[in-house]
Order: structure tokens, then C-alpha cells, then sequence
């Protein structure tokens, strides 16, 4: 039997190579680390999808629209199969966001990421900004 202590680290662990790998831009890295039927939600921009072909598009969006992109972790709270983060997300907007600054304008969010863990890989994620 695992024990919470063992869970909660192997979480962490799988959130640190879940920033990693979307900073090195290592897609299919970051994507098995998501489970088959990965949910993603960003209300603030009216992104929803389910499944890991959606998910890819919405992360192809997501880097024609900031090619520079970089989330960094705050603030980490792991308790049995979910987690919230707290990320800074950083990068220059390529203007096709309409809420983003715009083209050639570096910003940065403060999000907030509710994430639930399935079969050790992330099956759900809603982030707000």
C-alpha cells in the first residue's frame, strides 16, 4: 500500500515534469502525462475540451499565440487525487488572443489550476485566470 506521503510526492513529481515539459515545448512529453479522456477547461477564454486530440489542438493555440510561453510554479497543494497550483504564466503575445496584450507585448497571468489524478497521469484541469 502507498502511503499518503509517498502519493503526495509522486503528484508533486508528476506536476514538476508537467511544468517541465511545457516549458521545453516537449509535446508529446507533456501530453503522456495526461490520461486518454483529459478534460481542460480555461473559462476565461471560452476553451473546453476533452480528449487528448483536442487537448493538442488547444496546446497548438496556445503556442502560435504565445511561441514563448513559460509557467512557473508558486504554490503547490497536493491532497489524495487532486491538486491546486498556483503559476505564473509569461510570454509575448503574438495578438491572436483577442483578452491578450497585443502582438509583440509581453504579459503575464497569475492562474490558478485545479487538477485530479487518475492511474498516476492528470485527468482533469480547470484553470483560472
Amino acid at each position: 500500500m502507498t502511503s499518503t506521503s509517498d502519493l503526495t510526492s509522486a503528484r508533486v513529481a508528476l506536476l514538476d515534469e508537467w511544468v517541465d515539459s511545457f516549458n521545453s515545448r516537449d509535446l508529446e512529453r507533456h501530453l503522456a502525462l495526461l490520461t486518454e479522456d483529459f478534460s481542460y477547461r480555461l473559462p476565461r477564454f471560452a476553451v473546453t475540451g476533452q480528449g487528448l486530440d483536442e487537448h493538442r489542438k488547444t496546446l497548438d493555440g496556445f503556442i502560435a499565440a504565445v511561441p514563448d510561453r513559460t509557467i512557473t510554479l508558486i504554490r503547490t497543494i497536493v491532497a489524495d487525487d487532486e491538486a491546486a497550483v498556483i503559476y505564473r504564466y509569461a510570454g509575448t503575445s503574438a495578438g491572436l488572443i483577442p483578452d491578450l496584450p497585443p502582438a509583440g507585448e509581453w504579459f503575464l497571468l497569475e492562474v490558478c489550476a485545479i487538477l485530479r489524478f487518475r492511474d498516476d497521469q492528470i485527468s482533469d484541469q480547470i484553470d483560472y485566470c
